[in-house]
């Protein structure tokens, strides 16, 4: 019975885009130009450095390397390869992170238990996407709120027990031309899957935005990070607010990496109930520092 409520629903969803395509042509059209022109300035410019960026770091992992020999007495994490996927995830932001732990999970390079523990507590949007969507300071108001969350909950799932086992499998990082080659490879496919989600949540909206309803706008904008934050600044409400709006957003990723990482983790131990679950912490504790900056600094 469910299912087919279900079934009912999406193609009466369905039909109802279809008609309101038929009649707003020219303003899809427009809506769809906008999407693409937010993609190619501000998502391809921050995505490309930092995944390539990410990449040279897992080729050459010297910043692990170093920072594991002082933390290792601290059990913070179980082995190399997992500080330099926790590292990494501030750079290349999700879903490529949780796919990068997900894949050293499946070769037992790190445990369930560390790679739970990344996941759960580390899942960003790129730190360049927000400097390129954003005005300096109120960037670095929420690339602060956002690694100091990180770390606060990555500390609250405590101590980890130094896996000796698994260090055999990152004694030798990947090659360097094997590395340039999986850039080709993987960096057209996640960005073209980027540009797939936008169009997508752009095609599911357009016709609630024409309600012109504030309450549901905001909403919408939490189904996508690009659109959403695009929307967020375009809002006519105090600076504080929509700065507090926009990192709610990049704390809770959005509905669009939501459902790519649920897609990315279903076949696998990793539990989607417990990253959902420390996203909204997250977004709670970055709301909250990203207040406390703006109002102190």
């Amino acid at each position: 019975m469910i299912k087919k409520l279900i079934t009912c629903f999406f193609f009466l969803l369905c039909l109802f885009e279809i008609v309101f395509f038929l009649i707003h042509t020219p303003l899809w059209r427009n809506y769809f130009i906008d999407t693409t022109q937010l993609w190619l300035y501000k998502v391809v410019v921050a995505i490309i450095p930092m995944y390539i960026l990410s990449s040279c770091l897992i080729s050459i992992p010297f910043l692990a390397k170093i920072s594991y020999q002082f933390l290792k007495p601290l059990h913070l994490f179980e082995n190399r390869k997992a500080l330099s996927l926790f590292l990494i995830s501030f750079l290349t932001g999700n879903p490529t992170s949780t796919i990068l732990v997900k894949k050293a999970y499946l070769n037992k390079e790190i445990s369930l238990l560390q790679a739970s523990k990344i996941i759960n507590s580390s899942s960003h949007v790129s730190f360049l996407f927000i400097l390129v969507m954003f005005q300096s300071k109120d960037a670095i108001v929420l690339i602060v709120s956002q690694i100091i969350a990180t770390l606060f909950l990555y500390l609250l799932h405590g101590k980890i027990e130094l896996k000796d086992n698994y260090m055999q499998n990152n004694i030798d990082p990947c090659p360097i031309l094997e590395n340039i080659n999986m850039i080709m490879e993987d960096l057209p496919i996640i960005l073209l899957k980027i540009l797939a989600s936008m169009y997508l949540i752009t095609v599911f909206k357009l016709p609630f935005l024409s309600f012109d309803n504030s309450f549901l706008n905001l909403l919408l904008g939490y189904l996508e990070v690009t659109t959403g934050i695009n929307s967020f600044i375009a809002l006519n409400l105090n600076h504080l607010v929509i700065i507090l709006l926009c990192s709610s957003l990049l704390s809770l990723n959005g509905g669009a990496i939501l459902l790519q990482v649920f897609n990315i983790i279903k076949k696998t131990r990793l539990s989607f109930c417990k990253y959902l679950i420390g996203r909204f912490y997250h977004l709670i504790l970055s709301t909250i520092i990203s207040l406390g900056l703006l109002l102190f600094i």
